[in-house]
Parts: C-alpha cells; sequence; structure tokens
C-alpha cells in the first residue's frame, strides 16, 4: 500500500481527519474551502476504502516547498502510513526541482528520524504566512518547532545551516 494523490472523495476524509487533531489543539485548523482550492497538493494513505493518513506538498517558492497538513489517525499509528506520506511528498519535491523542504509541528522526532534538522523559524520565507493569519510566525513562535530537509545541496553553507529555536520575536516585531 503507498500514498496516492488525493481525489475529490477523499475531501470529507481528510477534513475529519484534520478537524480531529484541529480540535485537540495539535493542528492549526483548515477550512473546508482551504481544503477544496488546495486538494490537489495533497496525498492520502486508506485502509479498506476509508482515509487513515494525509499530508500535502505545497510551493513555496522555486526551491522551497512545505509539508503541511501532515496526519495519521491515532490507531494507525506505527504501521507506515507517516513514512508513506512522507515519501511520496518527498519524492514530489525532488521530482519537482526543490531544493528545500520543510515543515512546521508538533511531531519533530518523526521528522527527526526522518532526516529533517531542527531550525530557526526566523528562517522562513514570509511569503508562507500570506494569507494564513493563523501561520503569524509570531504566534507560531513558542507552539511548533521549524524543522528542514535539504534535498540538494550546493555549498557548504547550506550544509551547515545554523540550527536555533527562536522563541521570541524580535524586539521590533513586536
Amino acid at each position: 500500500m503507498d500514498a496516492i494523490k488525493a481525489d475529490a472523495g477523499d475531501l470529507e476524509g481528510i477534513a475529519g481527519l484534520l478537524g480531529y487533531y484541529s480540535c485537540r489543539g495539535v493542528m492549526t485548523p483548515r477550512t473546508r474551502e482551504y481544503l477544496e482550492e488546495r486538494l490537489r497538493e495533497f496525498y492520502v494513505c486508506k485502509r479498506d476504502g476509508r482515509v487513515v493518513g494525509c499530508c500535502a506538498l505545497h510551493k513555496v517558492s522555486s526551491e522551497l516547498a512545505e509539508v503541511r497538513c501532515f496526519a495519521v489517525k491515532e490507531e494507525f499509528m506505527g504501521e507506515g502510513f507517516g513514512r508513506m506520506l512522507l515519501d511520496a511528498c518527498l519524492r514530489e519535491a525532488k521530482d519537482a526541482g526543490y531544493r528545500r523542504v520543510f515543515t512546521l509541528t508538533l511531531e519533530g522526532e518523526f521528522f527527526r528520524k526522518n532526516k529533517f534538522t531542527r531550525m530557526s523559524k526566523l528562517k522562513i520565507p514570509l511569503q508562507t504566512f500570506q494569507g494564513q493569519p493563523e501561520l503569524n510566525p509570531i504566534k507560531l513562535a513558542g507552539w511548533m518547532t521549524l524543522f528542514l530537509k535539504m534535498l540538494v545541496a550546493d555549498s557548504a553553507h547550506e550544509l551547515n545551516m545554523e540550527s536555533r529555536t527562536f522563541t521570541s520575536p524580535p524586539r521590533h516585531l513586536l
């Protein structure tokens, strides 16, 4: 079983899964309109025709993409669905020519195990947050952690990027 591109028939399952985690306070809420507009970005894993996991690969720039809306139903955790979803996103990112992929998450250990590096949120391009006030970097400062994965490294600078956590906003942003 592999992760597959989502289609309109998966929308309810994705919305339910993301809504569940949003209500528990561990995920950013997503509207139905948001999901409909971005459905082509999503991958799903299914068991018996039901969505048990999902994630999306969102283009930020020609070199950078974000893995977002990453969720697996609790009863299916540990069965490899998360890895299948992440692998599908990383394959697509490499095929599209992205150099880096990042995610904002509370589940850092999973991404660490998959060779993502913890980074400062100050390194996220501001266009990531445009039109998404719920993802304001100042609001996220103490909530989620940024993890980055290099897909293509072409300089020593990129290989030795700073690894610190943004815990409070700079004074000029207050």
